[in-house]
């Protein structure tokens, strides 16, 4: 099951190549009948009709008992693919759980990084991530419009939820603007990255950038264990 869980693909592949197996079986061509002797007409013509029919009455029986192994086959291909696909429905799960898990951390790791940049750049102190994000356009830098975020990672912000989480941006008090900044900034801010449903790490960090997590999808605090990296 765990080669499978990493391979989840397997089982997909293996029943399309089924139904591929299958459909050839349906589409190919029936074997051409061997040239038959020619028999010369019996004098008995009633013998004659009763044995033809018995011929005929045969090979029908033999046509049926062939469609039937095939049906048989066909809907045991199926059944073993159907299970294997039941089988990888949780690892799927697990999968795009684990991806939407990276996602958000990597979320909020690229507001740490963008909010320090600010900072440093302007000292116009935090901003919120849409203030932050643009197209980042170097030229067009300046302190109203620092474009040092990409817009997909504020995106989140201003959604109800973005990717199976709930993000929320939390700043502290003004600060003085700074110099040339029309739009003063925030001495602190915290984020959290909380999962819609179970399964799933949450996530606090704030502006010393420190990642904190709880496994319990419960919303995380400062208080709840550091990332080690």
């Amino acid at each position: 099951m765990v080669f499978i869980g990493q391979h989840w693909y397997l089982p997909l592949a293996a029943f399309m190549l089924m139904v591929l197996w299958a459909f050839m079986i349906l589409v190919s061509p029936s074997p051409k009948p061997e040239p038959q002797e020619v028999i010369p007409f019996p004098d008995d013509v009633d013998e004659y009709c009763r044995c033809k029919g018995r011929e005929i009455a045969e090979g029908l029986r033999r046509q049926r008992g062939a469609a039937g192994v095939f049906i048989l086959e066909l809907l045991v291909a199926a059944s073993i693919g159907l299970v294997l696909l039941a089988a990888e429905i949780p690892n799927v799960a697990a999968t795009l759980g684990a991806n939407q898990q990276n996602q958000a951390w990597e979320t909020l790791a690229a507001i740490n990084k963008a909010e320090g940049f600010y900072l440093r750049m302007f000292g116009n102190g935090y901003q919120r991530p849409a203030f932050l994000s643009g197209n980042g356009a170097v030229a067009a830098r300046a302190c109203d419009t620092p474009e040092v975020l990409g817009a997909n990672y504020s995106a989140p912000f201003a959604a109800t939820s973005s990717g199976g989480y709930v993000f929320v941006f939390t700043p502290g008090s003004a600060v003085s603007a700074g110099s040339g900044c029309a739009n003063a900034g925030y001495s602190s801010y915290t984020l959290t990255a909380t999962p819609t449903s179970p399964g799933r790490y949450s996530f606090y960090t704030d502006n010393s950038a420190t990642t904190h997590y709880r496994t319990d999808s419960q919303p995380a605090t400062v208080t709840d264990s550091v990332l080690p990296w």
